[in-house]
């Protein structure tokens, strides 16, 4: 559960690689949607997990995840360094 947490945490930091700099606004409208439905799912699997309930099997878990960080173009090394 700790890897959960802090991929998620590690969501949010690349997340807020979408706002427009020194601004309110979203540079990347499209993108901050994807990580927001990203975060989503990945949330609602942890909670299943806590809650005892079967979510998606880890094999399918991973490999959406991982078809969504190549959509969004997140760094491999990047994100191997947030999660340590």
């Amino acid at each position: 559960m700790a890897m959960v947490a802090r991929l998620l945490y590690a969501l949010t930091m690349f997340a807020r690689g979408t706002y427009t700099p020194g601004g309110d606004g979203l540079a990347q409208p499209e993108s901050m949607r994807r990580f927001n439905e990203l975060i989503h799912r990945v949330a609602g699997q942890q909670r299943e997990n806590i809650d005892g309930i079967t979510g998606r099997p880890d094999t399918i878990f991973l490999k959406m995840i991982g078809e969504e960080f190549l959509a969004l173009g997140v760094n491999a090394e990047s994100l191997i360094q947030m999660l340590r």
